[in-house]
């Protein structure tokens, strides 16, 4: 989390911009400017493989809690976020709320900070509620939905299956019938 927190962006000065008009200044894509960057300094230093997967993957995820601020906070919001950010969840919250109070200040009081944390918190309690629990055994398997659904395995069966795992861990979905229902239902072609 140190090196991450060090690294975290790195890509800023390759993405400096400052708007003309406004005068504001941006980064856009610093996170995924900086990965290449941290996988070079792994190299350097002589990381482990599994040391470099992890700091690459806080630095390239360290922006999405924050999106998270601009709309409703459901199951399948945090569901989604924490799906992005495994398997470090709670090194990658730790990091954004860092990055936010390092900028804003601990004791700044603006809505969109107090946001923030709070979103840190309701992320941070499912991460550790999905570790503590451990993910549900799918209710049905590939060759079971391509069955339900009448269609023969292929790439859309992988499209399902993430769907279905996914509505059985926001609550949508808890039987077997469901699941065959919530599989039939999903419109595949919407993830294309």
């Amino acid at each position: 989390l140190k090196l991450a927190a060090l690294m975290h962006d790195l890509g800023k000065p390759a993405t400096h911009h400052i708007d003309q008009i406004t005068r504001r200044v941006s980064f856009v894509g610093h996170d995924s400017v900086g990965v290449p960057i941290v996988d070079a300094i792994c190299d350097r230093w002589a990381m482990s493989n599994a040391l470099r997967s992890q700091l690459k993957h806080l630095v390239n995820t360290h922006l999405e809690l924050g999106w998270l601020l601009h709309r409703p906070l459901d199951s399948r919001a945090l569901w989604r976020f924490l799906r992005k950010v495994e398997p470090v969840a709670p090194e990658a919250i730790a990091l954004s709320v860092a990055d936010r109070l390092g900028t804003a200040g601990v004791d700044d009081r603006r809505s969109w900070v107090r946001r923030h944390v709070e979103v840190a918190h309701a992320t941070w309690a499912a991460a550790w509620h999905g570790r503590a629990h451990g993910v549900a055994e799918p209710l049905l398997n590939g060759t079971e939905i391509a069955a339900a659904c009448e269609v023969e395995l292929g790439p859309q069966i992988g499209v399902l299956v993430r769907a279905l795992a996914e509505a059985q861990a926001t609550g949508e979905v808890t039987n077997r019938k469901e699941a065959e229902s919530c599989v039939q239902q999903y419109d595949v072609s919407a993830e294309h």
